[in-house]
């Protein structure tokens, strides 16, 4: 149930103050800054909270006789109202603290019913600061008229034990400028890309066959796997593929088997004893999946999160005990930007002297007009934990997202994948898997176990989908990568240097990737593309006047749509002028999600 402003007696419980947002100059919203306020929904008299606000900044108070246990979350809720347009993008950003750990929500919804919501984002707050950020794409709009199509920026808190306080400082809010439907991109190939190849999987093999069952290597290979993060028993065929295997150590000890503190850690330390003797240095030890997870980890009733940090410290002592030198990565949260329980963790592993070189983090939320703020949020993450040196001596030094793509379409797309890769890469990540979920089309069938490749391919046939030729056309230009530009952040431009000598023939490889970066996915018209520096290539000659480009496309289907499309072939060998040792191809259209591989070659 949602809360309803429209109830009689609304304005009477609502405590109305006015907190303008910070609004960058020129942004559509500007002018018309937001009204706060808070209100008890559960009819109280007077309201259980209460809150006072300079103009960026809010002090919200729970009352004492509150009973969270007889609470409904909307109960008690900050809120502000904001006019929204169809399919433009929303951003915002606070910075928070709270009396005591707490764990709430920030939604966008609609205020009058059916409560439309386009963001939905848990939110964890303690004594220690941190700045949060939210995103999303409107689902319908605002009329001026009618204050029931409003959009309102709510924080239920119907569940905050009694008396806690929370502080809001640094609020904004904007919306995303419109950008054109035009797009210009550069490649120079003079320009080498240093950057790592993040093509990876999470389980994805037939869990009753792993040895040789499905996927076959034939379509596992063209992909160049460089991580998978897998189960013990599954290492030596995921290391055969030419992976190196992230072994989830906490695998068949979720709830409701028994807790790993059960015995004072006996069985837990002698499990993980016999990963480490059986993997060595051969494996990144990866030690619990998401424990702040009912699933994997809270549904034990006396799970809490110190418990997990001590599950932590135990399995990274009976490691370190055996392979002195291993890997160990955590702590894997479920959150996509858990910064209160990251600095948690953090402190923790220092206080105990624990050496963790990879900090993992999941990604699971991301449609892809959130990328831009993912790549902040590492940004972010990295300033706080690596670089800084008040966390040195836990020695971490690379940033894994194991898990990484949303459930249903976006992780089908074949433009939205690349875009998510691009961005990883542009956040210094140095390893990526992508996340298995049930199909779309085969609902109860989870991609990670049925060898369909995380969902790569379908779960019946395992014939290759669309976003299986993506994946393919991205590893082709693993350690060959050159500079890109483009001028429209719904277009994502990889490009690659011509192919080693032992590929024949030598040829240079340009992916365009549309993505919803803006908000609602829109085609992209009259793109165009300038190669510069051919020279660079080495099938191209200092008098070259003409090269050869291929054209082909991958668009997207659907899972259970359409037939499992192939790339298609758009222009088989298109004649492109060179002056100078730069050429231009124009007049390319793509439709949203479309991924367009150019191939030049000599003609």
């Amino acid at each position: 149930m949602k809360p309803r402003t429209n109830s009689p007696n609304f304005w009477h419980m609502a405590l109305r103050f006015v907190l303008a947002l910070l609004l960058p100059s020129g942004s559509a919203l500007a002018a018309t800054p937001a009204l706060w306020a808070t209100a008890d929904f559960s009819g109280a008299s007077p309201a259980k909270i209460s809150a006072s606000a300079t103009r960026n900044s809010a002090r919200v108070t729970i009352a004492n006789d509150h009973r969270p246990e007889t609470a409904e979350t909307w109960h008690l809720a900050l809120f502000s109202e904001v006019p929204v347009t169809e399919g433009r993008h929303y951003e915002g950003s606070f910075t928070i603290r709270a009396s005591e750990e707490v764990t709430f929500e920030i939604l966008l919804q609609k205020t009058g019913e059916p409560f439309t919501t386009f963001v939905s984002q848990k939110v964890m707050a303690g004594p220690n600061p941190v700045t949060l950020y939210f995103d999303g794409t409107a689902n319908f709009s605002s009329t001026k008229n009618d204050p029931s199509s409003m959009a309102r920026i709510l924080f239920p808190l119907g569940k905050l034990p009694a008396g806690t306080t929370l502080t809001l400082e640094n609020t904004s809010f904007r919306e995303l400028p419109e950008v054109a439907t035009t797009a210009r991109a550069t490649v120079d190939f003079s320009r080498p890309l240093p950057v790592p190849s993040l093509s990876g999987f999470l389980l994805g093999l037939d869990v009753n066959n792993l040895a040789d069952g499905q996927p076959g290597d034939h379509l596992v290979k063209p992909l160049r796997p460089k991580f998978w993060r897998v189960r013990s028993e599954w290492a030596d065929r995921v290391t055969a593929l030419g992976a190196t295997p992230i072994v989830l150590c906490s695998e068949g000890k979720y709830p409701p088997a028994t807790p790993p503190w059960a015995d004072d850690y006996e069985a837990w330390r002698a499990h993980v004893t016999t990963l480490a003797q059986r993997h060595g240095t051969a494996a990144i030890y990866d030690i619990w999946n998401e424990p702040d997870m009912g699933m994997f980890f809270l549904d034990w009733p006396d799970a809490d999160f110190a418990k997990f940090l001590e599950t932590f410290k135990q399995a990274h002592d009976a490691i370190r005990a055996v392979v002195p030198d291993a890997v160990i990565s955590g702590p894997s949260l479920s959150a996509s930007y858990p910064a209160y329980r990251l600095r948690e963790f953090m402190e923790f592993c220092k206080a105990n002297h624990l050496k963790v070189q990879v900090l993992a983090l999941h990604m699971l939320d991301r449609e892809d007009a959130g990328l831009a703020r993912m790549k902040f949020e590492l940004a972010q993450i990295r300033a706080d934990f690596i670089d800084n040196p008040q966390f040195a001596a836990v020695g971490a030094r690379e940033i894994h997202i194991n898990e990484y793509g949303a459930p249903g379409d976006p992780s089908y797309r074949p433009g939205s994948i690349l875009a998510f890769l691009r961005a990883m890469e542009e956040a210094g990540v140095v390893a990526a898997c992508r996340s298995c979920w049930d199909h779309p089309d085969a609902p109860g069938v989870n991609s990670g176990f049925d060898g369909s490749l995380d969902g790569l391919l379908t779960h019946d046939t395992h014939q290759p989908r669309a976003v299986w030729w993506a994946y393919q056309w991205y590893a082709k230009s693993e350690g060959r990568r050159v500079a890109t530009t483009s001028n429209n952040p719904d277009l994502i431009v990889i490009a690659s240097q011509s192919a080693p000598e032992s590929e024949s023939p030598a040829e240079a490889q340009v992916l365009l990737a549309s993505n919803a970066a803006s908000g609602a996915p829109r085609p992209l018209k009259d793109v165009s593309v300038q190669f510069q520096n051919l020279g660079a290539l080495s099938m191209v000659t200092a008098d070259a006047k003409q090269l050869r480009a291929k054209i082909e496309r991958i668009g997207f289907a659907a899972p259970g749509t359409a037939a499992v499309p192939e790339p298609e072939i758009l222009t088989e060998s298109l004649p492109v002028a060179v002056v100078r040792g730069t050429a231009t191809i124009s007049a390319l259209i793509l439709n949203p999600h479309d991924v367009l591989r150019i191939t030049i070659s000599s003609p």
